[in-house]
């Protein structure tokens, strides 16, 4: 026995590997396989040591990278493997790279297991360093010595025979290495019979079966604490990933809420610069406009003083041209009477003063025959003043002759008398002038005469009511219609092309006019035969066109104004025939169409001291046809009627809005009546049914227009 110990106590050491983790399903079930078969034969490194000192290795490839961390380790072969399913087969692959290069060893390096379920992981335990162990004891280069870790080393193969017992006992305290593995420890007893001196063969099998229970349980209290060991490891390393990746999400936010802040930053001062930008080019605008416009402002003031200083140039030219002229004549006239009185009585004519003053009075002015731009108001008192100046001219006694007799005397009284009369006859007059002038300066004077109207157009919104009756020959009930009220647009327009041509001539008031009217919310309802009330669709609407003429009876603005016009008109009440036949009979009503030629007068007066007016007018239509509807309804024999209207109405100018503009608010009513004749379509056919009818209307209007002068 002791040959036999020494013998085996020479056994080579045992080579240094690590399995690295499976990759695929199931695959630390594998792993744990692979680790069950090669503990027994071979030292086991920890795979996460190896793992560190791979991440720290370097090298341009995997293999170089995996030598490298070899040699820091001291590894002599690495296993690496992976498990997949393929439908109801189970796939395990284990290779071994050579820690001298990092190389798989193929063939002897691969082993390939197919099972049906979990239960083939025994055969892979079990023949598994069969298969590849003698690839991994050709392998080497990161060792230079084995490490015992188990109770007892077995290098041997499994067909050696099993080593003489020897007295080992195992410690349930001892603790394996630092690289070694709770899975590489082997439970063996190595006493194969009762020691000399044991009391029972019993005794010896209950202590060798409590090693096996105490040494196994060790194993497996070992196999937890790195199972939870590297439970927690892992956790550490996935709250170490998670905690990375939440830093480098929150790093990403952070980032990103960054270049949102810089865009929008970015954004805010594009939109306030193009503001600014936006806000000082309407400045520069305006401000141009402003300047344009005070220079507009100051041309036009200039031009307007200039135009003005011309005037008043040219009126004091006018003006003293005039006086020149009518000084000359009085100049003329009182030699011209100085040359007869001198021819008539003698040589006493050169002393004898002026007795008769009618023949060098100053001529007339003929004010209406003279231009508007040569009369000034203040001419009247420069003639008085001329007159008073001329009567004292005649009163002065040029040369004094003390030997006149007593009949010059006589001669003298009566004309002196008459200058008296005269001077207060004229200090009467002025003090009327003076009042007047003080009236005007009180009331500005309107101008003497108006301009023409070119075109007149306006538009305005009426309230208008229809009330027809017709009578019923038999009956003392009429057949009545009522539209109690509906609104009504009205546009209507004057023009006047000879005022547009030649504004002061008589014909200037001669134009033509347009009117048309047309009704805006209409709608007629009315009881059937069966006790229904149902819509009947309602229309309304009148054109008019035709020629006028407008004068005025005066020259002064507030002239009254005359306005004659004729013309033809279209006005109809249309009822739906389709929708008017399902009613009753008695409340039946037609569509009314008055064709007719219109004659109308007017009389405007304005109202003085402001800018109102009133104005009242009438009309007469002579009905020429009624319609067929009409017709077939009341009489088929109907031809027309006759028709009036009047109206009044108050309007001014509204200059306050824009110079031109102008409104009214009139009323006016007006009367269609028609004689029926002939067949009818009720009743029958009777003849005459229905004998006349009376349609009226009364409407309530608001126009605004625009008065081109």
């Amino acid at each position: 026995m002791g040959a036999s110990g020494a013998a085996h106590g020479q056994d080579p050491p045992r080579k240094r590997l690590v399995v690295l983790k499976f990759s695929g399903t199931q695959a630390q079930r594998a792993r744990a396989a692979v680790l069950g078969g090669l503990g027994r034969w071979a030292t086991l490194v920890d795979e996460e040591e190896f793992s560190a000192a791979l991440s720290r290795a370097r090298g341009a490839t995997r293999p170089d990278r995996i030598a490298a961390a070899c040699q820091t380790v001291g590894v002599d072969a690495v296993v690496e493997g992976s498990m997949h399913r393929s439908r109801r087969t189970w796939g395990v692959e284990i290779v071994v790279r050579n820690c001298e290069n990092g190389e798989k060893m193929s063939p002897g390096g691969r082993a390939v297991y197919s099972m049906r379920n979990m239960g083939g992981m025994g055969a892979i335990r079990g023949t598994i360093w069969d298969r590849i162990g003698g690839a991994i004891a050709a392998s080497g280069g990161g060792s230079s010595s084995g490490t015992r870790v188990a109770s007892t080393s077995r290098s041997r193969s499994r067909s050696s025979p099993p080593p003489p017992a020897r007295s080992v006992t195992p410690s349930r305290t001892a603790t394996p290495s630092r690289t070694a593995s709770a899975a590489a420890m082997e439970c063996l007893f190595t006493e194969d019979e009762p020691p000399e001196g044991f009391p029972s063969h019993g005794a010896w099998v209950r202590r060798r079966n409590e090693f096996l229970v105490s040494c196994e349980r060790e194993r497996t209290r070992r196999i937890a604490e790195e199972r939870r060991q590297r439970e927690e490891a892992a956790r550490r390393v996935e709250e170490e990933r998670r905690r990375r990746i939440e830093e480098a999400r929150l790093a990403r936010e952070a980032e990103e809420r960054r270049q949102r802040e810089d865009e929008q930053r970015r954004i805010r001062e594009e939109e306030d610069r193009r503001r600014r930008a936006a806000e000082a080019e309407d400045r520069r605008r305006r401000e141009d406009e402003e300047r344009r416009a005070e220079a507009d402002r100051v041309e036009r003031e200039a031009r307007r003083r200039a135009m003005e200083d011309a005037r008043r140039e040219e009126e004091g030219r006018h003006e003293e041209d005039r006086r020149r002229r009518e000084e000359d004549d009085l100049n003329r006239r009182v030699a011209e009477y100085r040359e007869r009185l001198r021819s008539e009585r003698g040589p006493r004519a050169d002393n004898a003063d002026i007795t008769s003053r009618s023949d060098v009075e100053p001529r007339d002015y003929d004010y209406e025959d003279a231009d508007s731009s040569d009369y000034r108001p203040d001419d009247r008192e420069d003639d008085r003043d001329r007159g008073r100046a001329e009567r004292d001219y005649d009163d002065r006694d040029p040369v004094y002759d003390p030997s006149r007799d007593e009949e010059e005397e006589e001669e003298d009284r009566p004309r002196r008398r008459r200058d008296r009369d005269d001077e207060e006859a004229d200090r009467d007059r002025d003090r009327e002038d003076e009042e007047e002038e003080e009236e005007e300066e009180e009331e500005p004077r309107p101008s003497r005469r108006r301009r023409p109207v070119i075109f007149d157009i306006g538009a305005g919104v009426a309230f208008m009511s229809r009330n027809m009756s017709v009578e019923v020959a038999g009956s003392d009930k009429p057949r009545t219609y009522s539209a109690p009220g509906y609104p009504e647009l009205t546009v209507n327009a004057e023009f006047f092309p000879v005022a547009l041509a030649s504004p002061t001539s008589g014909a200037a008031g001669l134009g033509i006019f347009g009117l048309y009217r047309r009704h805006l919310f209409l709608e007629t309802s009315g009881p059937t035969d069966l006790g229904e009330t149902i819509s009947v669709a309602t229309s309304e609407q009148e054109l008019l066109v035709g020629a006028m003429f407008r004068t005025a009876m005066g020259r002064a603005p507030t002239s009254p104004v005359i306005t004659l016009a004729a013309g033809y008109g279209f006005f109809a009440f249309e009822l739906d025939s389709q929708a008017m036949s399902l009613l009753k009979e008695e409340v039946q009503m037609p569509t009314m169409i008055y064709r007719n030629l219109v004659v109308n007068a007017g009389l405007t007066i304005p109202i003085s001291g402001s800018s109102l007016g009133v104005e009242v007018g009438g009309s007469y239509r002579y009905v020429v046809d009624v319609g067929q509807a009409a017709r077939d309804l009341f009489g088929s024999d109907t031809t027309g009627g006759n028709g009036f209207s009047g109206r009044a109405a108050l309007g001014g100018e509204a200059g306050f809005i824009a110079e031109g503009v102008t409104w009214s608010l009139s009323g006016d009513y007006t009367v269609f009546s028609t004689k029926f004749s002939g067949a009818t379509t009720t009743g029958d056919g009777m003849i005459d049914g229905f004998p006349s009818g009376t349609d009226r209307y009364l409407r309530g209007l608001f126009l605004a227009a625009y008065r081109f002068r």
